[in-house]
């Protein structure tokens, strides 16, 4: 390959650049507040939760998610490795963080049997909201482009685990 001619008048080869790229990403390598699920134990669900939004408190968000059923997972439940990050970790005066916290999120957990409830009241929520939008589309007489496209049936979505 040609050597190309840099600024400070030294060369570097094609072969040199490509040697030093950085290898692409895998999809399954996730992101840096996933989890691992073999730590998460049996019969929980993990999430993060906002404490922060700025770098201000945001205690409505976290009395709203306190009240829902989110606790904050102890530091400690997640072994030596998840330790040896401390940018994950809260309460930095103290000699051991008592939470994982990262960038003005914490994370929590919830059982799963209550996560499920969360999940329906949310599905209800949403579906109501639907309906009432449709009903006053209809009662307020627009048009409807095609009368297939009114509302029948439930919202279904996904909530990752």
């Amino acid at each position: 390959m040609a050597a190309h001619k840099t600024r400070a008048g030294s060369t570097r080869t094609s072969e040199t650049r490509a040697a030093e790229a950085r290898p692409p990403m895998l999809d399954d390598e996730g992101g840096i507040l996933d989890v691992p699920p073999d730590l998460i134990p049996p019969g929980m669900v993990y999430g993060w939760v906002r404490m922060t939004t700025r770098g201000e408190p945001d205690p409505n968000n976290t009395t709203r998610k306190a009240r829902r059923g989110w606790k904050p997972v102890p530091a400690d439940r997640l072994g030596h490795d998840i330790l040896q990050a401390p940018s994950l970790f809260g309460n930095t005066g103290e000699s051991r963080p008592t939470t994982i916290q990262y960038g003005g999120l914490i994370l929590c957990e919830m059982p799963k049997r209550d996560f499920a409830r969360v999940q329906d009241r949310r599905r209800q929520h949403a579906n109501a909201a639907l309906e009432a939008v449709a009903e006053f589309v209809i009662d307020a007489g627009v048009p409807l482009i095609n009368e297939s496209s009114r509302v029948t049936h439930t919202l279904e979505r996904e909530f990752k685990e």
